[in-house]
């Protein structure tokens, strides 16, 4: 049975829920040897994922004792670090407030590439307004083997108190082990599922059937932002790369062997909204002519003075500086294109390899830089990094700028074909 678009929007569900799939994930511990959920998380931001805080709670000392688990990869990763909601606290009436909690992982593929869910402060949520609520439940045991999340249709009741905009009753049907659930209104994630009113004798609730989640606008105070535009964006590069493509090369025809990428191949921005004007990365010749081996020289230009850093990155998450060297500063000008050929530090040249690689390309006014001289001895990750960079564009948005777009590969050719195509050559005459 097919289901519209206006039929998920009508229903508070979002547009194909099985696309967060990948942003899903369940918390774990291990006891006994077995592990046990307590609890469902999502992505907010790059490593960044959002959970209760009575979830965590017991292991706030303890963050490494924690394993993020994505049931969409079967991928799991250690709790680096978590921050519980500054107001995060249990009444004596039992009643738990702003429970909330950010959580960081360092994340790899493809986990690094989930797009977070959609996060909009500040909307209107009405009494019996349908919702929904998008998770990998846990309850079901061995009697589900879903690959994609399940999504559960209920209604917002209200709030929980007057004069109480945070904490709000809902009716959806969700269980133990649900806890963290993003709850949808049909666009973005509107409410965080807490639990059930069981706990709760002062109110005098009919508990199988009324619920109470945390109001998305609880988590600015864990420093989360609005993600829609972002993601709105990432969604846009992702329809139209084929055709940006395709009128570049068509470019490409009638230029010279220089093809400028800042547009082609961007996959993500992150920093929203710069008025510092983007930084350029020329390669030598077309994107789609590299092959394996090839050398890659790339040049960057900018418009306006300002310091720039770029690294690569692959799956194994360990950055590669290609601009400037750890602890170091490079302060371009527009009148000064710098041309790199090699990694930041070595002689050894940059080629093209058959595993995808990102560019990172940061581009700022302000002095303080993202590299320093002991990032290389404490085996600092592309994530840590890409994360810094996110903490400095949000101290000073106006005069950060940063993308990430990907590096030419092409597949190795077995040396018993080239031995191959070499024997068969016409000898010259």
């Amino acid at each position: 049975m097919s289901t519209s678009l206006s039929q998920y929007k009508q229903h508070g569900l979002p547009d194909n829920p099985e696309r967060y799939g990948p942003s899903l994930a369940h918390i774990i511990t291990v006891e006994n040897n077995q592990d046990v959920v307590l609890g469902q998380a999502w992505l907010a931001g790059p490593g960044m994922l959002i959970t209760c805080a009575h979830v965590i709670e017991r292991f706030i000392n303890t963050p490494g004792a924690l394993i993020a688990k994505f049931p969409a990869s079967g991928n799991g990763y250690t709790i680096r670090e978590l921050k519980v909601h500054p107001k995060f606290s249990r009444a004596a009436d039992q009643l738990v407030r702003y429970d909330a909690a950010l959580l960081y992982v360092e994340l790899r593929y493809p986990e690094r590439e989930a797009n977070p869910l959609p996060v909009q402060f500040n909307k209107t949520v009405s009494a019996q307004q349908e919702v929904s609520a998008v998770r990998y439940p846990v309850h079901l045991g061995q009697f589900t083997s879903s690959p994609n999340p399940l999504a559960q249709i209920g209604r917002m009741l209200g709030p929980l108190r007057k004069n109480d905009s945070f904490h709000i009753l809902h009716d959806l049907a969700l269980a133990p082990g649900d806890s963290g659930s993003p709850i949808f209104d049909g666009q973005t994630v509107v409410a965080l599922h807490c639990g059930d009113t069981a706990t709760l004798p002062g109110l005098n609730l009919p508990t199988t059937s009324i619920r109470l989640a945390l109001s998305i606008d609880a988590l600015k105070d864990l420093g989360v932002e609005e993600n829609l535009v972002t993601a709105e964006r990432s969604a846009f590069w992702n329809v139209a790369r084929a055709l940006i493509a395709f009128i570049v090369m068509f470019f490409v025809s009638f230029a010279a062997t220089s093809i400028v990428v800042n547009g082609q191949h961007v996959q993500t921005w992150t920093i929203e909204k710069p008025t510092l004007l983007p930084v350029q990365v020329v390669l030598e010749k077309p994107f789609q002519s590299y092959r394996f081996g090839d050398p890659v020289t790339m040049t960057f230009r900018v418009e306006e003075p300002c310091f720039v850093y770029a690294f690569l990155a692959g799956a194994d998450d360990m950055p590669v500086l290609v601009l400037p060297s750890f602890g170091e500063k490079e302060m371009l000008t527009p009148d000064a294109p710098h041309t790199v050929s090699t990694v930041a530090g070595s002689r050894d040249p940059m080629k093209v390899g058959s595993k995808p690689l990102k560019l990172h390309v940061f581009a700022t006014k302000n002095s303080e830089f993202p590299f320093y001289t002991s990032d290389k001895a404490n085996k600092v990750t592309a994530s840590m990094l890409t994360r810094r960079i996110l903490k400095l564009g949000k101290d000073d948005p106006s005069a950060a700028w940063h993308l990430v777009m990907d590096m030419p590969t092409a597949e190795e050719i077995p040396k018993f074909v080239l031995d191959s195509v070499k024997k068969n050559q016409p000898k010259a005459q």
